[in-house]
């Protein structure tokens, strides 16, 4: 992401015929699922932190989706569960901060869903 705010921050400086530069973020620290190409959960970490914006843009906005409508309630109440249940075990207070106060999802109108973990 380093390498990219130099990019981004002209991007959003800039203006066409008096329209601002736009940017949008999407992502979730807890799904860094491509670690193993060098995808770091700090980045979203950081970039949401209230104060933090290393663009000259100040205007930033970070938008929470409070509920998942993706997924079924069951799974859902899981993940609630399960993470309030790892932010104990994390010594680093960004991911114990964030497992314990930004991973709640509110359930949707999807009634049901399994959930099965299996230790080999």
């Amino acid at each position: 992401m380093a390498n990219l705010i130099p990019l981004i921050d002209n991007a959003l400086s800039s203006e066409d015929n008096g329209i601002r530069g736009s940017l949008m973020i999407v992502g979730d620290p807890k799904q860094s699922i491509y670690r193993w190409r060098g995808g770091k959960a700090e980045q979203f970490i950081e970039l949401s932190k209230e104060g933090m914006n290393p663009f000259s843009n100040k205007d930033k906005e970070t938008i929470k989706l409070e509920t998942n409508y993706r997924s079924y309630a069951e799974v859902i109440t899981f993940n609630n569960n399960f993470f309030s249940f790892l932010a104990s075990k994390f010594e680093n207070e960004d991911y114990k901060n964030l497992y314990l106060e930004h991973s709640y999802q509110k359930t949707n109108y999807k009634i049901g869903g399994y959930v099965n973990i299996s230790f080999y």
